[in-house]
């Protein structure tokens, strides 16, 4: 992929803390690779990458860059799995009903979750990362979600909807074939 950006860093005076100041732009890049690089071990993700965006935040330690993080950014994943990401794979599990009545539930650990699109635009401050359009597109289903998470409490308020596509397909086809 590409990836370009500017970093800034004034480092204080007369005892003020370090202010940091990034924007950045990728295009197609590895996303497993970039959240390797970034520590991110909860979330296992494969596709492509295409994010830009600008943060500053000042502080001494990585609390006080928390509290004071602020800045926005778009991203936008494709063709790709999700793997380990326990919100998703409970939703997956519980609503995948046509997989639920053969016994057969996905394993999200080894397979994940395959995904076409994963997009958000995002908006960070005061230690609050909030999006009013995050949005999973998949075969299986669509999945979108508003709310915030607080990044210094460690707290998600959201709101999530989900649309199982394989099992209302199967169902509207039931329901057709019952009626023909």
């Amino acid at each position: 992929g590409h990836v370009s950006g500017k970093t800034r860093l004034d480092l204080g005076s007369n005892g003020s803390a370090p202010r940091y100041q990034a924007s950045y732009s990728m295009e197609k890049v590895s996303a497993d690779l970039f959240a390797q690089a970034f520590g991110i071990k909860k979330l296992e993700i494969t596709g492509t990458l295409s994010m830009q965006g600008e943060l500053t935040a000042k502080g001494n330690n990585r609390e006080e860059l928390k509290k004071t993080v602020l800045g926005s950014l778009k991203f936008r994943c494709e063709k790709g799995s999700l793997r380990r990401f326990a919100v998703f794979s409970k939703i997956f599990s519980i609503l995948n009903v046509s997989q639920l009545f053969k016994l057969q539930l996905p394993d999200m650990v080894s397979g994940g979750m395959p995904y076409n699109t994963i997009s958000a635009a995002i908006s960070i401050q005061d230690g609050i990362i909030s999006s009013q359009d995050f949005y999973v597109g998949s075969s299986a289903m669509i999945i979108s979600a508003v709310g915030k998470v607080d990044l210094v409490k460690n707290e998600v308020d959201a709101t999530i909807g989900v649309q199982p596509l394989q099992t209302v397909g199967k169902v509207v086809n039931h329901i057709g074939r019952a009626h023909v």
